[in-house]
């Protein structure tokens, strides 16, 4: 398998989708832990995990072991 260097373009959407992610994980935790509603509380877990999940990918893209074809 072959390393792939990622843009300058590629890496600043990776940080701007990385920025937007982490900001719906933190209001999505608060909106959870004000909400009184049980399924509103769990409906927001899961928009929560879901952006946890693509943080995750892409913290993966920009570790340079983790960039390859």
């Amino acid at each position: 398998m072959e390393k792939v260097s990622l843009s300058k373009k590629d890496l600043m959407n990776l940080k701007e989708l990385f920025e937007e992610n982490y900001l719906i994980l933190k209001q999505t935790k608060k909106y959870e832990k004000n909400s009184a509603d049980n399924n509103i509380k769990l409906l927001l877990k899961e928009i929560r995990n879901n952006h946890q999940d693509n943080l995750l990918t892409i913290m993966k893209l920009l570790d340079e072991k983790e960039r390859i074809l």
